[in-house]
């Protein structure tokens, strides 16, 4: 599927990694209920079919602005339950939201430094689990952290825009290391 060319070195797997999926999803859900073929959609198919079983994983996000990884976490916070918005955590850096099934650590590294990382001691918070709980860590712009060094399964979703500028494109890869 033809995407934008600046997007390119995100859609092959990096070493240690595997293409599970690649779909091409409408970029708007609307109001009507969870459509599969709509980028919220597809994020409640993911979390179902992948995660299920799992303590938790930590989902590393590609992709340009706009590409569809917040309106993807919103998603998260909708299938796990969360009370509250879902927003973007482009200031605050990291959003924690408790949720009936899990916790939702939302991080936005667009920001920030290795150094900066550090100090804020979040490599050590998405090691793991919050609480003994169900947790996703999901990371944009985590090619910020340098690395990601984590006990939890890892996938990294790779959102490209489509030819349509409604679509997106999704990949999803495995790390297996």
């Amino acid at each position: 599927m033809p995407g934008n060319p600046a997007n390119d070195m995100y859609s092959e797997p990096l070493p240690g990694e595997t293409l599970l999926e690649e779909v091409l999803v409408d970029r708007e859900s609307d109001d009507t209920g969870i459509q599969s073929n709509t980028t919220f959609g597809f994020a409640h198919d993911f979390l179902s079919t992948y995660l299920q079983g799992l303590p938790g994983a930590v989902l590393l996000f590609d992709g340009g602005i706009g590409a569809g990884k917040t309106t993807f976490c919103r998603a998260i916070g909708d299938w796990l339950q969360v009370s509250e918005q879902v927003n973007s955590p482009t200031f605050n850096l990291l959003h924690i939201h408790h949720g009936q099934r899990g916790v939702l650590c939302h991080y936005d590294l667009y920001r920030i430094s290795e150094a900066e990382l550090d100090e804020l001691e979040f490599t050590d918070l998405w090691k793991s689990q919050v609480d003994h709980r169900f947790t996703i860590h999901a990371i944009e712009w985590w090619r910020h952290a340098g690395r990601v060094v984590t006990d939890l399964p890892v996938f990294r979703l790779a959102f490209d825009y489509g030819t349509d500028d409604d679509q997106r494109i999704i990949r999803i890869f495995r790390r297996i290391l």
